[in-house]
């Protein structure tokens, strides 16, 4: 185009200045060539258009996102930040999952969940349900729907990073140049006086605030898991109970029963009960330098009856499953055979495996020794 009207332009001046072109004919030509210049900006115009369009198009996929975003990223890899409220461990015959709820605690819709199964739980240094439990993490991983509610498994610890408070920056002294002092050593003798005159004081009242900083302890109890049925087929039900406390300095917890050994932590208790009608009351002391308190709940055995349901995993792999229906569970299936304990009824499914395949249905799970089979379509 821009070509074209340079050949015009030339040809112009060539026919009118060389052969005696009439003013008709150059006119003409002008006009030929303010209509190629016009042509030519506004082709020019909507090239700059559709480039800032384009940019407009490009949209950065955000780095982070709070849990509360999780539900509008399924079937993205991204990280999530937010606080571990509650924490559980579902017990199976192979293994366990540990799950960390964020956000808000289950059974609440509202939350956005994190399990590690039983293969991968060994990799942690430290029990995931307690060293995460009331912490800011991120964690990074592809975000699945379950029965309408965003979760992510964790494979390995490097998905997990605990988010740190920023501490205050700490002012450092001005560079200027200080103002000229009088030399002498009287003044400088006095203005030192002065100084640790003030500081006696001062060293007193951080004294007296440290004192003051020491309180006695209080401790209320929290169900956080049960009434629940053992996966071990032992009929048992079992209530786990958290100890929250209060003091300074720290108080030490006990429990008058922990079923778990204190592998829950120092601040969980699991209480068993074999029976209907078993009851037990459960009792904690928290007790510091500043005094001794106390709290009991009593538990009793409320587990509706279970009926065994033989899963035959042939996937090759590990089969999450999640049920809801007459009661709520969530199952980490290895490889093989396993019998899961429900209470009878029907429900509804979700199940994820085959490298990452869902699958989500309904199940007929009311008679006993039913078998259900799995595998890779």
């Amino acid at each position: 185009m821009k070509k074209t009207i340079i050949f015009l332009i030339a040809l112009i001046f060539v026919v009118s200045f060389t052969f005696g072109c009439n003013n008709s004919e150059v006119e003409e030509l002008k006009e030929q060539v303010a209509e190629l210049s016009e042509k030519l900006a506004e082709e020019e115009a909507l090239a700059e258009q559709e480039e800032e369009v384009e940019e407009l198009k490009v949209e950065e996929k955000p780095a982070s996102i709070p849990w509360s975003e999780a539900k509008y990223h399924i079937g993205e890899t991204i990280t999530v930040y937010g606080p571990i409220v509650a924490t559980s461990i579902e017990e199976s015959t192979y293994g366990e999952v540990t799950w960390l709820d964020i956000g808000n605690m289950y059974p609440d819709p509202e939350r956005f969940s994190v399990w590690i199964d039983s293969l991968n739980i060994s990799k942690f240094s430290q029990a995931p349900d307690i060293y995460y439990y009331g912490k800011n993490i991120s964690v990074t991983g592809l975000i699945v729907e379950v029965d309408g509610i965003p979760h992510m498994e964790v494979a390995d610890p490097g998905q997990i990073s605990e988010d740190e408070e920023v501490e205050k920056a700490v002012e450092e002294p001005s560079e200027e140049e200080p103002e000229e002092e009088p030399d002498t050593a009287s003044t400088t003798e006095e203005e030192t006086e002065e100084v640790v005159e003030e500081a006696e004081p001062v060293e007193e009242a951080v004294e007296e605030t440290i004192e003051k900083v020491l309180t006695a302890p209080t401790i209320s109890l929290e169900i956080i898991e049960g009434p629940a049925f053992s996966q071990l087929g032992d009929n048992t039900c079992y209530y786990r109970v958290r100890a929250h406390i209060t003091g300074d300095p720290s108080p030490a917890i006990s429990f008058n029963k922990d079923d778990s050994l204190g592998s829950l932590g120092g601040n969980i208790s699991q209480v068993n009960l074999h029976n209907k009608g078993d009851s037990f009351t459960l009792e904690a002391t928290a007790t510091n330098s500043q005094g001794t308190a106390s709290a009991s709940i009593t538990l009793s055995y409320t587990c509706q009856k279970h009926i065994p349901i033989l899963v035959n995993n042939n996937t090759g792999g590990t089969l999450s499953l999640s049920l809801s229906g007459p009661a709520s569970y969530n199952f980490s299936i290895p490889p093989g055979q396993q019998n899961i304990y429900v209470i009878p009824g029907t429900y509804n499914y979700t199940a994820r495996g085959c490298g990452g395949a869902v699958e989500s249905g309904t199940e007929d799970l009311s008679k006993s020794g039913n078998e259900w089979d799995w595998w890779c379509k």
